[in-house]
């Protein structure tokens, strides 16, 4: 009896759990726009909790967050700048809502 109460409360928040994915192009004046990989990305919560594991970005320059909670949080993304060799870190505010996974629009970086 008590796994099936301990199930039924953490059911609901399963169900609003989303997919979150998206792709990250460098784009660099001259040559176009190409895959960004080796880009880290993490989400956090307005309080500036981490929210699941960070992620790099794929050679294709796609990433993927698995079962992120429904709830507005950042999602910080960090690379290399080519220009001046330096570690850079953005962020981008996300909503996360009614279970449904989430497709995020691209991320150009330019360098």
């Amino acid at each position: 009896m008590r796994r099936i109460l301990i199930l039924s409360l953490l059911l609901p928040s399963l169900m609003l759990a989303a997919d979150l994915r998206g792709r990250i192009v460098r784009s660099t004046p001259g040559q176009g726009a190409a895959p960004a990989g080796g880009v880290q990305l993490a989400l956090q919560n307005n309080s500036g909790q981490a929210i699941g594991n960070p992620v790099v970005s794929g050679t294709d320059g796609f990433y993927y967050f698995q079962s992120v909670p429904a709830g507005s949080y950042r999602l910080i993304y960090s690379y290399t700048s080519r220009r001046t060799a330096k570690r850079v870190s953005l962020t981008l505010p996300v909503v996360i809502g009614n279970g449904k996974n989430q497709d995020i629009a691209q991320i150009t970086i330019t360098d």
